[in-house]
């Protein structure tokens, strides 16, 4: 059986190279939110995440804009109402988009989660409006994301693990390889 990592990246949704990206040379590069066009692959995510996270103990799920196509394949699987940011600046009345008031018990979901700056703001802003996010479900884990308080992480794939099987069986150069470890285990800049 193909993994689903083997399909992520079968399918150009994580792909190993050399990457311009925001004015840095990355030796990755994901784009899962394209994952839509991939109905059997989003069937394997949710069975996948359904998994490791009991969606019923959840009132609701959370996603930025870039993972809306997870977010509602998960809704439509376990019946849990989804809310989403645009990500815009506007008022959080605004951003979030969706039926919700205080007190829910909520899950978060990312495609990739590299760094807390990329979803704090969003966890502080819903955690204000009255949505308790106190779990994040990612598909990939980029590199280790340092702890926001209140809130457990779960992630189906860590790119260190993936990218140590591919190097185990000869499918990525030990060499690139080894570049992807060690800016993975960097420090943040």
């Amino acid at each position: 059986m193909i993994t689903l990592a083997q399909q992520l990246i079968e399918c150009g949704l994580i792909q190993f190279g050399w990457f311009e990206r925001d004015g840095a040379t990355l030796p990755v590069d994901v784009h899962l939110e394209m994952i839509a066009s991939f109905p059997d692959i989003l069937a394997h995510l949710v069975a996948e995440s359904r998994a490791v996270v009991d969606t019923a103990q959840f009132d609701r799920l959370l996603c930025k804009a870039d993972s809306i196509p997870l977010g509602v394949a998960i809704s439509l699987a376990s019946g849990v109402p989804l809310v989403y940011s645009r990500g815009t600046s506007e008022a959080l009345t605004s951003d979030l988009v969706g039926a919700y008031d205080g007190g829910h018990s909520t899950l978060l979901l990312a495609n990739t989660v590299d760094a807390v700056r990329d979803l704090q703001p969003l966890v502080s802003s819903a955690r204000r409006v009255g949505l308790q996010v106190n779990t994040l479900l990612t598909i990939l884990e980029m590199r280790p994301m340092q702890p926001i308080e209140g809130l457990a992480q779960v992630s189906l794939l860590r790119l260190e693990v993936v990218v140590r099987d591919l190097s185990a069986d000869h499918r990525l150069p030990a060499g690139h390889a080894q570049v992807i470890l060690d800016w993975v285990a960097a420090p943040y800049s």
